[in-house]
Parts: C-alpha cells; sequence; structure tokens
C-alpha cells in the first residue's frame, strides 16, 4: 500500500542509450587528472555494449571474474602476485553506462603502464582457469547476490539495477532463482573483444607527494 501510494504514479521514461558515436570503431584513450588525491591511483574502463537480458549474464560474470571478487584475476596477478599494486577492484561498473572499470592503486615504482599492460594479460590468466576455480567464481557470483538482497540497502541497489537497465526486476529474480547460464567460451570471447587495448580507457590521478 505504501509503495502504491509513494510509487503509484510514476512511469519509466524513455529507455537510456549509448550515443551512435559510441559504436564507432574505438581507440586507446589516456587522460592526467588535476585534482589530487592522498596517493596516486588510476581508473581504468573498458568500453562495452548497451546491457540486454540476452547478453548481461556474460558481461556480469567477466565482471566478477576478472575484477570484481575478492580473488579476481586482477587482483591474483596484481595485487598478490606481481604486488605492483596495493588496491585493484572493480569501480562503478553497475551504474555507469558503457564502461567497465577497475580502480587500482600502484606500489611504488610502478607505473600506469606497466598496470595497464599486466591488466591486458588477464585473458590469458582466465584461459588457465580450471573448470573447478571458473565454478566457484559462479556460485561465489550466485551467493554474493543472494546475500545482497538481504539487507535493505544493496537490495535496493539490485533492484534499482535490474529495473534500470532492463526495465522490470525478472533479471534479479532469475539470477536469485538459477546460476548464471553462461559457458567459459562465452567469458573467453567476451575478454577478447572489449578487453584489449584499443577499447581502453586510463584515467590518471596524482597523489599529494
Amino acid at each position: 500500500e505504501w509503495v502504491a501510494k509513494a510509487y503509484g504514479g510514476w512511469e519509466r521514461g524513455t529507455d537510456a542509450r549509448l550515443p551512435a558515436t559510441y559504436a564507432e570503431k574505438p581507440e586507446y584513450s589516456e587522460a592526467e587528472g588535476k585534482v589530487r588525491s592522498p596517493a596516486r591511483q588510476f581508473l581504468m574502463g573498458f568500453r562495452i555494449p548497451d546491457y540486454h537480458v540476452e547478453t548481461s549474464p556474460v558481461a556480469d560474470l567477466a565482471q566478477h571474474v576478472f575484477f570484481e571478487s575478492d580473488y579476481s584475476l586482477a587482483r591474483r596477478r596484481l595485487l598478490h602476485r606481481l604486488k605492483f599494486t596495493s588496491v585493484i577492484t572493480a569501480f562503478n561498473s553497475a551504474t555507469d553506462t558503457g564502461l567497465m572499470k577497475l580502480y587500482a592503486v600502484p606500489t611504488p615504482g610502478h607505473d600506469r603502464e606497466q598496470i595497464r599492460d599486466e591488466v591486458l594479460k588477464l585473458g590469458e590468466d582466465f584461459e588457465k582457469l580450471t573448470d573447478a576455480e571458473l565454478t566457484a567464481y559462479l556460485r561465489q557470483y550466485q551467493v554474493g547476490t543472494a546475500e545482497s538482497v538481504l539487507r535493505n540497502d544493496t537490495l535496493n541497489e539490485e533492484v534499482a539495477r535490474s529495473w534500470g537497465r532492463y526495465g522490470d526486476i525478472s533479471y534479479l529474480a532469475q539470477t536469485l532463482e538459477r546460476p548464471l547460464a553462461v559457458t567459459r567460451s562465452e567469458v573467453a570471447l567476451f575478454a577478447k573483444n572489449y578487453f584489449v587495448k584499443d577499447n581502453m580507457v586510463v584515467v590518471a590521478t596524482p597523489g599529494m607527494e
């Protein structure tokens, strides 16, 4: 009753779509920020197409495996193995149409080119994953989504994301009901098409030092 009273007259606006120029052949872009942060940091993004119910499961799992998981391929390579970064994680990809992004804070002596080049090798790391590891990522994604709807703040985020992208909450409901129907080859193809240098945007923010 409260929802009907508060939102009953609300009507969905026109669907947000990426501008036509976004579909043109991309090229590598980088920029240097002007506002300093406590530490130097990088935002690295890959252009991706509009979200659709049919294609989103692949994009969602790719983001989880490559950037978002606590044990993502990015963290395994750049944080744990190479120690090129003190932080590396997904960044606001759920709310920024057209870009799948990660945020990185470099350790002393490592520059944007080094980190960028290592990020571009994550597709090789994906190819080396065992079936058991990929299944573990898939289950982690499923459990994380289920846990997120148990708290009001993250429930609101999940509902808003499903509604905003697809027009209703059916995508969220489907994700909760069953694992994403995504194959290894689909994620590998997604990475091959989108996680490449010509499709990359890098913004470096200067530190206080």
